[in-house]
């Protein structure tokens, strides 16, 4: 089995908290250089004082193969101050990376990134807010 593609380039994103299955949307730009991965992620802020505002953060992380992990610290917001850690395994065609994400120690949940243009990220979101 070959190495999937670089993962340059923009993607849709989805994620859940442990407790509730309700998906947060967001977009993402990944740059991959030999091993290792930065870029930005923004989405809308769903809760709190910000809620309903444009939050914006930075991603640094690494890809071995088919596991994909990165470091997310967003640039502000009252909620938003811990860094979050993402673990997930990419298909073999690199369109898809799933997996969790962690806020030290006790926040967890879900999360599915889709490539852009690869497919219907809604098509894919009722799927993805059942499996538990």
């Amino acid at each position: 089995m070959s190495a999937p593609p670089n993962l340059t380039g923009c993607w849709d994103g989805l994620y859940t908290y442990a407790r509730r299955n309700i998906a947060v949307g967001f977009g993402a730009t990944l740059i991959e250089t030999p091993g290792w991965l930065t870029g930005s992620i923004q989405e809308i802020c769903t809760d709190g004082p910000d809620r309903g505002a444009l939050i914006c953060a930075t991603l640094e992380g690494h890809r071995r193969d088919h596991a994909v992990s990165f470091v997310k610290t967003y640039e502000s917001g009252e909620l938003y101050q811990h860094p979050v850690h993402y673990d997930g395994t990419l298909n073999d065609d690199g369109t898809e990376i799933e997996g969790v994400w962690r806020i030290f120690p006790h926040k967890t949940g879900r999360f599915l990134m889709i490539r852009s243009g690869s497919g219907s990220l809604e098509a894919r979101r009722e799927a993805f807010e059942k499996a538990k």
